[in-house]
């Protein structure tokens, strides 16, 4: 389950713009009759990470306020602040792109354990969950991604694509297979968490592999 603290998310992209946009997206879904438990289901987050990103306009109103102006301005008690982080310094001989790609690997190896936490929560055979994994991996290479392959997150779009995933409440769907039902739920949630598809390919691959060993070990 996502939360604020999830180890995968990449935190420099969830600031900012892009919590707006989502923001953007919920809002429209709460306005058709969603609910904040159904948003939390749909997102496979926690209900207060859907209500951190309901309020996000409300805190930015609060700090606007005189009087928390005011507070903000006050003498800060230095005792009170924790010590400054020691800056990183990276080997010279470490290119920034070899870098980027370690983070990634690593938010691809934690993003795929809870896909597979996930898809394990669904009774379900191994083979079947490796093909909704390899299905929602298909659906990912349709999203609008720009030129360094991140994700070009459209609210509006977001919210068409939950909305018709849910609309025909498919935990009750008796006429589909597990890879139409899940496939697409999971294939949503991703993109609205990650923005980098070399995250998301990699995590999917490594949870396709995982599947597959299992299955073949039953």
């Amino acid at each position: 389950m996502i939360t604020k603290s999830s180890p995968f998310l990449d935190h420099k992209l969830c600031d900012g713009e892009l919590n707006k946009l989502r923001f953007r997206a919920i809002l429209r879904l709460i306005q058709v009759g969603f609910s904040v438990e159904d948003l939390a289901m749909a997102l496979n987050c926690s209900e207060s990470m859907v209500r951190w990103l309901l309020a996000l306009p409300y805190r930015t109103l609060y700090l606007r306020d005189h009087s928390d102006r005011k507070r903000l301005l006050e003498p800060l008690n230095l005792k009170m602040l924790p010590e400054p982080e020691r800056p990183v310094v990276l080997d010279p001989r470490v290119s920034s792109e070899d870098e980027t790609r370690r983070q990634q690997e690593k938010q691809a190896q934690l993003l795929a354990i809870e896909i597979q936490r996930w898809l394990c929560t669904f009774e379900a055979s191994d083979q079947d969950r490796q093909q909704a994994t390899e299905q929602a991996g298909f659906l990912l290479d349709e999203s609008h991604l720009t030129e360094d392959g991140l994700l070009q997150f459209d609210s509006y779009r977001v919210f068409a694509e939950i909305n018709a995933i849910w609309r025909g409440t498919p935990s009750t769907s008796v006429d589909k297979s597990f890879m139409a039902v899940v496939s697409p739920w999971l294939a949503s949630w991703i993109r609205f968490w990650i923005s980098d598809s070399a995250i998301w390919n990699r995590a999917l691959d490594l949870a396709y592999t995982h599947f597959g060993a299992r299955a073949q070990a039953a």
